[in-house]
């Protein structure tokens, strides 16, 4: 805004009909007047007319300086050896000064003689109206000592950096770094650029400072929206979970609950599930299970019965064959009686020794509690070898 100011101002000198006059009549007293004039009328600091090689002709603060180059000033000597207009910043008057250069084009470049440079003071007030329509307050720097800065609140003013050496530098080092400030009870976020880096003859460092609260409040509405949105997203995928587990559940619910049907002893029929995923494949995979237990059973059944008829039938043959040796047995026994015949047994591997009921009525016994030897108690001694 500041050069815009100066490039109106050194235009407004270069096109003025009065001045343009005084310089056709070579009046150097009325056209040093004149650019005193217009320089109050559009309120610069300084005003400078050079000639074409870059030496004073006027200096509005500096009548001294008359006769001297300013060749080393890069604005200077793109005028001269260039034709080109440029703003810059120059350290000159013991303060910053922003200057632009301006010189007549065509017609007016045969009546006006010279170069004209139009100079504001870098100071608090042309700060103020540099960032008058932003939150960052700027500060010019000079050897660590305050030039201008409109981070000024009521009396408290700031005289120094408000950062030690070392971190300043840092700052200046590193274009990417921001520190951090508390001046007047406010925390403010600080970034420094050197003023070199802008023209290379130029010396201090411009310092920004913006402060932290707007920040901070941006950075809490975001972690609440973050929280919020996370809260919101919880929400949908516990909906969207809780339809995906009931779709994905209920079969394997309705498995389960077959299963342990079919465990207490429930029909073994299908479960329908219409499905081409897991799912559906564990289904099939009860189907066909369920068809293996029911063939399995049937297999079993059917032994089952045919264990039970055959059973039925070898009682019978038992029946039957024990009905004959019972009736043998009869017949045996009543031959024995009637012959008065008795028969005995005698086990010699165990030792054993059994007789017929009628070999027990022969000898008048009830049977033979001592065995063997309580037979041959009672044989003749001549029978006894035997």
């Amino acid at each position: 805004m500041v050069g815009e100011m100066g490039r109106i101002g050194s235009n407004r000198f270069i096109h003025d009909e009065r001045l343009l006059a005084l310089q056709v009549q070579a009046d150097r007293d009325g056209t040093v007047a004149r650019l005193d004039q217009l320089r109050q009328e559009i309120s610069a600091d300084v005003v400078i007319w050079l000639d074409h090689k870059g030496r004073v002709r006027h200096h509005s603060a500096d009548p001294e300086r008359q006769g001297l180059s300013l060749m080393s000033w890069r604005l200077v000597r793109r005028a001269v050896f260039d034709h080109k207009r440029d703003t810059s910043v120059v350290q000159d008057l013991n303060n910053l000064i922003i200057y632009s250069s301006g010189f007549p084009d065509g017609h007016a470049a045969r009546a006006f003689d010279g170069i004209v440079l139009v100079g504001y003071v870098i100071n608090d007030q042309l700060i103020s109206n540099i960032s008058r329509d932003t939150d960052v307050d700027i500060t010019l720097v000079r050897r660590r000592a305050v030039m201008a800065s409109t981070l000024n609140r009521g009396d408290n003013r700031l005289r120094s950096i408000p950062l030690s050496y070392l971190e300043y530098q840092l700052l200046l080092n590193d274009r990417d770094k921001v520190s951090e400030i508390r001046f007047s009870d406010t925390h403010y976020f600080v970034e420094a650029r050197a003023l070199d880096s802008i023209d290379p003859s130029m010396e201090g460092s411009i310092m920004l400072t913006y402060p932290q609260a707007p920040f901070r409040t941006i950075e809490q509405n975001l972690v609440n929206q973050f929280f919020l949105f996370s809260f919101m997203g919880f929400l949908l995928v516990a909906f969207i979970g809780s339809g995906l587990s009931r779709r994905v559940l209920a079969p394997i619910v309705r498995l389960t609950e077959r299963t342990d049907q079919i465990a207490a002893g429930g029909d073994n029929t299908h479960i329908e599930i219409d499905s081409r995923d897991e799912v559906g494949l564990l289904a099939q995979r009860f189907n066909n299970m369920v068809d293996a237990i029911e063939q399995k059973n049937s297999e079993l059944r059917n032994y089952s019965e045919t264990l039970e008829q055959q059973v039925a039938e070898r009682t019978e043959d038992l029946s039957r064959a024990n009905s004959v040796l019972k009736y043998k047995e009869r017949s045996l026994a009543n031959a024995q009686r009637i012959a008065r015949l008795g028969s005995w047994e005698w086990d010699l591997v165990n030792d054993r020794f059994s007789g017929s009921d009628e070999l027990y009525r022969i000898f008048g016994i009830t049977g033979l509690p001592g065995g063997r030897d309580c037979l041959l108690e009672r044989l003749h001694p001549d029978d006894r070898p035997i």
